[in-house]
């Protein structure tokens, strides 16, 4: 028999499994061996090739015939068989009560239902991997985006860098010039004072010319004086020699 089929009977079986796979359809069939033998043997062997293909479909068969139930839970459903119900999380999800096509119509139903169950799965499944996949992207955007601004970083320290050298050589070449302007100055200064000492020179050596000149001036004047006033004596002289 396969793992997803089960003849049940105790209703607390029955509660345990339904319990157990509350995720999961629970399929139930009740029938009477005693009561229809031949659609009994039928509906065993139909579930049983039917339930190894909807594997994910719990199929539960209850015969009346040694089925406990001690508060009388199915009593309505004992009187109706054979019967179906299906139940997916605690809730009844469909019923069939019909004697003539009740196998082709309980096949089609536990198709019906394995197929929906199956789709949900699908779509559980392709969600999971759409959230997987959004966020490994928006783990590789963050990355990617992390990566960019560490580039950023670097590329804005090496323009620092390079605005320092930059910064430093014109700091340096202002150095250069103003050491070059201020040599330039005292040599201008020095040139200046060279020339102005060499002007001082001049006008010293004029003056000193000027003063030679009038030194040479005087002492000619000098002279004639003393010339003049010894002509006079001589003159003095003569005339008293006259008389």
């Amino acid at each position: 028999m396969s793992k997803n089929i089960y003849r049940v009977n105790k209703k607390s079986d029955l509660d345990e499994i339904m319990k157990n796979n509350f995720l999961k359809p629970v399929c139930i069939i009740f029938v009477s061996k005693s009561a229809h033998s031949g659609l009994y043997n039928d509906i065993t062997k139909s579930v049983l090739a039917i339930s190894k293909q909807h594997t994910y479909n719990m199929v539960i068969i209850i015969d009346f015939d040694d089925f406990l139930d001690n508060n009388n839970f199915f009593e309505g459903v004992k009187n109706n068989i054979p019967y179906f119900l299906a139940f997916f999380k605690g809730k009844n999800i469909a019923s069939i009560d019909n004697n003539d096509n009740f196998i082709p119509l309980i096949i089609n139903k536990m198709e019906e239902i394995h197929q929906s169950y199956v789709n949900k799965l699908v779509n559980v499944f392709n969600q999971t991997q759409e959230q997987e996949s959004t966020q490994q992207n928006t783990a590789q955007a963050s990355e990617s985006t992390q990566d960019n601004k560490e580039a950023k970083v670097d590329k804005v320290d090496k323009v620092d860098e390079k605005e320092l050298e930059d910064n430093n050589s014109n700091n340096s070449n202002n150095s250069n010039k103003s050491n070059n302007s201020n040599k330039s100055n005292k040599s201008d200064k020095s040139d200046k004072s060279d020339k102005s000492d060499k002007s001082n020179n001049s006008n010293n050596s004029s003056e000193s010319k000027v003063k030679s000149i009038e030194s040479n001036d005087t002492e000619k004047i000098r002279k004639e004086k003393e010339k003049l006033k010894k002509l006079k004596e001589l003159q003095k002289l003569k005339n008293m020699l006259k008389k």
